[in-house]
């Protein structure tokens, strides 16, 4: 990392900690989280003498441990004693100035994805042990802890948070291919996999605040940066020549109105997400097409012409991320059910969460290895049809 950059990145953290802790400087454990999430980001210790190769096989549960990874998790379990505890608090907030708009610095971010591999390095070495149950805790303090850095509500922080949870998800689908467990601690895995996911930001509440950021920054001294469009988007291909140098040109009156129309857009928006996914997408699809279409006589419009492309692709990721937490909840069901009377079940379990892109069960097949679960509703936006793999131990 570049020395000016780290410096600065910790100085930051330094700040942001001094910020959240003066309300309640004395009170321990904090309400808030957030300062517990600094202070274990600050313990924070680089794995240097562990290749990135070797780490990230580990990761993945594809080698053993070696010395050196032994030490690095050693020298970090004051950092993941923090991480466990903050975790375990309700509310979390960053002390965030959303009023430097696309401007803010958002450090915690990268930290944050620091300590959630630290924390599936510690679950498969705690996995390698045989101590099965706290493996899976470190997975859970990691959701917990995807939950707290989303919870501000900002699409970047999100996009960190789905991310996390995946490798989280990744992570207890290996651990439970390897080990064999009593239907008591598949029955607690789920049921705390299914609270965590619960808690997880809707794309409307991510929409909703960063629509309020984008309002505030549709002004002229912020042109440059809310368009930031290269000459050869294809955005720009579908639009008249000359429109951008209109925009330039615009007075109070031509944001003012630009800013309706994009309250209005986001307004609908909200409206689509509440549709079945294959409803939502045709209705985003179509109302790409008509701001492109208005923007041809109403410079306005751009602001909505720049956000509409994302969202067929931030309705599917959301779908795809939410449908693959489903499918996992719904495999514990299955495994405790093997674990409890020594065979796969015929059918899934009747209360199993669906597959979100078609509203239905999903579909259940025994193999060799184990099971897989299918969706039967498409991924419009990658044009396939997802399915999940489950090993069951022999």
């Amino acid at each position: 990392m570049n020395t000016i950059h780290s410096v600065k990145s910790h100085v930051t953290l330094l700040l942001l900690i001094a910020f959240v802790t003066t309300a309640a400087a004395s009170a321990y454990p904090p309400d808030n989280a957030a300062i517990l999430y600094y202070k274990a980001f600050m313990l924070l210790q680089e794995s240097e003498n562990v290749p990135t190769e070797v780490m990230a096989d580990f990761m993945d549960g594809k080698v053993e441990s070696n010395e050196q990874i032994r030490e690095y998790l050693k020298h970090n379990q004051p950092a993941i004693e923090i991480l466990q505890e903050a975790s375990r608090i309700e509310k979390c907030q960053w002390a965030l100035d959303h009023s430097k708009g696309f401007d803010l610095p958002m450090p915690e971010l990268s930290k944050a994805r620091k300590a959630a591999f630290l924390l599936v390095t510690d679950a498969q070495k705690l996995t390698e042990d045989g101590h099965i149950k706290e493996a899976f805790s470190r997975c859970l303090t990691a959701h917990r802890m995807a939950n707290h850095i989303s919870s501000d509500d900002l699409l970047i922080s999100d996009l960190v948070g789905i991310a996390i949870h995946a490798k989280l998800d990744k992570t207890i689908k290996n651990i439970l291919s390897r080990t064999s467990n009593s239907s008591e601690i598949l029955t607690w895995l789920k049921d705390e996999t299914f609270a965590v996911s619960q808690k997880q930001p809707s794309l409307k509440s991510v929409l909703k605040t960063e629509s309020e950021i984008a309002v505030r920054e549709m002004r002229k001294e912020k042109l440059d940066d809310v368009l930031h469009l290269e000459p050869d988007d294809e955005i720009l291909k579908k639009l008249p020549a000359g429109l951008l140098e209109k925009i330039k040109q615009g007075d109070e009156a031509f944001f003012n109105a630009s800013k309706t129309y994009y309250t209005n857009f986001i307004t609908t928006v909200q409206d689509i997400l509440d549709m079945p996914y294959s409803e939502a997408y045709k209705q985003s699809e179509e109302l790409t097409q008509k701001s492109i279409k208005d923007a041809s006589t109403n410079p306005g419009a751009i602001f909505a012409v720049i956000f509409a492309p994302s969202l067929t692709k931030l309705i599917s990721m959301e779908v795809r991320h939410k449908t693959s937490v489903n499918a996992l909840n719904c495999a514990l069901g299955i495994y405790a059910h093997k674990a409890g009377t020594g065979a796969l079940p015929d059918e899934i379990p009747a209360d199993s969460p669906k597959d979100l892109f078609s509203n239905r069960d999903f579909e259940y097949e025994k193999t060799k290895d184990g099971f897989v679960l299918r969706c039967r509703g498409r991924d419009l936006f990658k044009d396939e049809i997802h399915e999940y793999e489950f090993k069951v131990p022999k």
